[in-house]
């Protein structure tokens, strides 16, 4: 499987944000899912995919939206004379900076490569690809969730709470794309 990503403009954080890391677990969430929808053929036969190829395609690293152009060394441009004295330093240093400053990002992309991290079921092991009911309202019913870091669900845990979002069918497993978490009671049980 061939996954191109570009265009990610991760910076060192001078000008601006950049893309969150719960960004990139998402996407390595996604990844995983797609893997195991590849691994399925059009015959409903169950062939686990051998690899995913991740091509990063261009503007990883933004060097240009770095304050430091005009800060440190304001006669100094990006898009100047690169063979000025000076500039592969500046380009140097704006790129290790956007490295630290999405340390925990670039982290996840590298897990990636990490047969722990993803994985699809082998062959004789893959569930049915039967389609679940889907739930119609309260009850005894658990999901995992997707999109969830940003709404930081671990202090809800034991809670009775309300998930807004939208309920995603892979195989026989229902996730919930996570739009909102919104609290109704201190326990299950209320």
């Amino acid at each position: 499987m061939l996954v191109i990503i570009s265009d990610l403009h991760l910076t060192d954080g001078t000008s601006g944000e950049t893309i969150r890391t719960g960004a990139f677990r998402t996407f390595r969430e996604r990844i995983r899912d797609l893997a195991y929808d590849a691994s399925w053929r059009s015959d409903e036969r169950y062939a686990p995919i051998e690899c995913v190829d991740l091509v990063l395609l261009g503007d990883i690293i933004d060097v240009i939206r770095s304050s430091r152009w005009s800060e440190e060394t304001p006669s100094l441009r990006p898009w100047g004379d690169h063979t000025s004295p000076g500039f592969a330093d500046m380009v140097a240093r704006i790129t290790e900076d956007a490295i630290a400053n999405n340390r925990a990002s670039l982290d996840v992309l590298r897990s990636l490569h990490d047969p722990k991290v993803m994985n699809v079921p082998p062959a004789g092991g893959a569930p049915t690809p039967a389609v679940p009911p889907v739930p119609s309202g309260p009850g005894d019913f658990t999901f995992r969730l997707l999109d969830a870091f940003n709404y930081n669900p671990e202090p809800h845990n034991g809670h009775k709470v309300r998930v807004i979002g939208y309920m995603v069918r892979l195989g026989a497993e229902i996730r919930v794309n996570v739009q909102a978490l919104q609290m109704v009671g201190a326990s299950c049980g209320i």
